[in-house]
């Protein structure tokens, strides 16, 4: 007959040594969308200047050599200054938003400013896109991996021991701020306003980050 087991001691854990790695890295990419926004009026006046205003678009266009198939109408809303209280001849406001895919990324710097004065109200780079965004996303995760490592064999000689191996591997995804969160890859501009974020905003490239927490095993 088998005795009552009354306490049970668990295993010793492992020492084990935790160092995070980092990576960043540019991506060149093959194509942009831009979103281009338009607000006027339904009055006379700015009918003919939201007329003029297309016109200076397909100019803009023209200019770039981009072809007019690759803008399209993206959305089209209204509203009225007349809040609770509207009447029939209350003023309407237009806002009318065209999609452009720019197969030249690198025209940029000098499109938008372009599509600005052209009337744009406001400008924004909402997509940059790469068949090979995949691939490099798994090269910036190795440069990580393996800077980690090199950071944790640091440490360890400096405690006179050395690296064992991998324990654990957690990725850390940032949480943006709703600021961080309206401008990942994208570049706003609306008149004439100064860039911001210059060192977090890429106009012309994808910037890919991989960050990760790795446990070694320590001998």
């Amino acid at each position: 007959m088998q005795g009552r087991v009354w306490g049970q001691t668990a295993a010793p854990r492992a020492k084990t040594i935790i160092v995070y790695g980092s990576a960043t890295e540019e991506l060149e990419p093959e194509k942009a969308e831009l979103l281009l926004t338009y607000r006027f009026s339904d009055n006379v006046k700015d009918a003919d200047r939201a007329r003029e205003q297309q016109q200076n678009l397909l100019a803009v266009l023209r200019d770039f050599a981009i072809a007019p198939e690759k803008l399209i109408v993206y959305n089209v809303s209204a509203s009225s200054s007349g809040g609770v209280y509207k009447v029939a001849n209350a003023t309407v406001f237009l806002t009318k938003q065209y999609k452009l895919v720019v197969e030249k990324p690198a025209i940029m710097d000098e499109l938008i400013p372009k599509l600005i004065q052209s009337g744009a109200d406001r400008v924004e780079a909402v997509n940059l896109i790469s068949s090979k965004l995949a691939d490099f996303r798994l090269q910036v995760i190795s440069k990580a991996l393996a800077d980690a490592r090199t950071k944790a064999q640091h440490v360890a000689r400096q405690m006179g021991t050395s690296v064992g191996k991998v324990y654990s591997v957690t990725e850390i995804v940032p949480v943006a701020s709703r600021s961080e969160a309206d401008l990942p890859s994208l570049y706003k501009m609306q008149g004439y306003a100064e860039r911001k974020d210059q060192e977090e905003v890429s106009l012309r490239k994808i910037v890919v980050r991989a960050n990760f927490s790795v446990e070694y095993e320590l001998p």
